[in-house]
């Protein structure tokens, strides 16, 4: 009897102890879930102000260069259209003057060599156009895709809790594969079993950046 009476205390007392680490694993996923939230707001509000206005900045650095792009070659195919209208004016006077020969030959040699070396310059010029490329659209898609990802396990597990005189020597393993660590903190939570808040939080207890 008294055996059976004190495996009945004991499976009391574990499951009460189970239920108040219920409790808190509660309490944890309560305040992580909240902080998680906020800080992903708070990220994503950071990163899209940022993004916006990094955009913002291209767009029109390149409208910059497309206008100044436009305004210069619109003076050159001006100059160009008047050093053909030109030409087309004197080679005109010239047909006119075909049954003067002696005019002719004289206007002729006047502005024959002119009237060849601008239908030279003007043959080998090519016509311009503007086209925009946006070369890195698929990865700047692909990155917002997949920016941020959410680890529902803590990246590091304690495998070895050695107390000593005024210390606890804890050793842990990374669970997460290709886990990079800028910064090892240890934290804390003060919690009571009656108790549980979200505006409770983890205070840090030690913090030590990567060497």
């Amino acid at each position: 009897m008294e055996e059976k009476i004190e495996k009945v205390h004991s499976y009391l007392e574990f499951l009460k102890t189970l239920g108040i680490k219920l409790l808190e694993d509660q309490a944890n996923l309560d305040i992580s879930a909240s902080d998680t939230e906020d800080a992903i707001k708070a990220n994503f509000q950071v990163i899209k102000k940022i993004i916006l206005e990094e955009l913002q900045n291209r767009e029109k650095v390149l409208l910059d260069v497309v206008r100044e792009f436009y305004v210069s070659e619109s003076a050159s195919i001006a100059n160009r259209a008047h050093d053909v209208s030109k030409n087309v004016e004197i080679l005109e006077d010239l047909v006119d003057l075909q049954g003067q020969h002696e005019k002719f030959n004289k206007t002729f040699e006047k502005y024959i060599d002119a009237v060849r070396n601008d239908c030279l310059n003007l043959s080998i010029q090519k016509s311009t156009r503007i086209i925009a490329q946006f070369d890195g659209k698929d990865k700047l898609i692909t990155n917002c895709r997949h920016f941020g990802r959410i680890s529902t396990g803590a990246p590091l597990k304690i495998i070895k809790i050695l107390s000593q005189p005024g210390a606890i020597l804890i050793k842990w393993d990374t669970i997460e594969k290709n886990l990079d660590i800028d910064e090892y903190c240890l934290q804390k939570l003060k919690l009571r079993s009656t108790s549980f808040t979200k505006k409770q939080k983890f205070e840090d207890c030690y913090v030590v950046s990567k060497m």
